[in-house]
């Protein structure tokens, strides 16, 4: 009998829990942080990669906005100028599917995303939104949970279909930060 690629996939499925947490508090929110406060979300996850990476951080998206001197949106190049400025060491990499999400967390980095917000959110909205993605629980394959600190809506899971379906044409605008 001939092998078939789901025999494959049904065989090597290794059902795994992966969240590489912190023991402390290192989500921020966007909201209140100013007069951008509904376009913090790439500032709010950069302060929360700066949290994840150094325990002691104690700056806020407030401080970010005002130490960076810029308005309105932030663009993932700017993210940049960031990091850079936090010696954060990160990279930026191209998400197509699960395994490369699941390669990148199993080594215990973490994601800064730009996701397309209405498709994330199943909404109308118009913007681009930054998420970061820490984890994931693959113990139903049918139903992958990704474990993500959203700026706009406190620490959750989503589905792996919302992140994919969000991420659509923003494969390119992904860091990935690790230790």
């Amino acid at each position: 009998k001939e092998i078939s690629m789901e025999d494959i996939l049904k065989c090597s499925f290794q059902p795994t829990v992966i969240k590489n947490d912190k023991e402390y508090k290192w989500y921020y929110s966007q909201h209140n942080t100013g007069v951008y406060s509904n376009s913090n979300c790439a500032i709010a996850s950069v302060a929360m990669i700066n949290k994840w990476n150094n325990q002691g951080y104690t700056g806020t998206v407030e401080s970010l906005r005002k130490e960076f001197g810029h308005s309105g949106d932030t663009p993932i190049y700017m993210v940049k100028d960031y990091l850079d400025a936090q010696n954060i060491v990160y990279d930026y990499i191209k998400i197509n599917d699960f395994e490369d999400i699941k390669e990148e967390l199993d080594k215990g980095n973490v994601l800064l995303l730009t996701v397309d917000a209405g498709q994330y959110y199943l909404n109308n909205s118009p913007y681009k939104h930054g998420i970061i993605v820490y984890g994931y629980d693959n113990t139903n394959k049918d139903k992958i949970k990704i474990n993500v600190q959203d700026p706009w809506v406190d620490s959750k899971y989503v589905y792996l279909e919302d992140i994919l379906r969000g991420i659509k044409g923003h494969e390119y605008d992904v860091i990935k930060v690790g230790l």
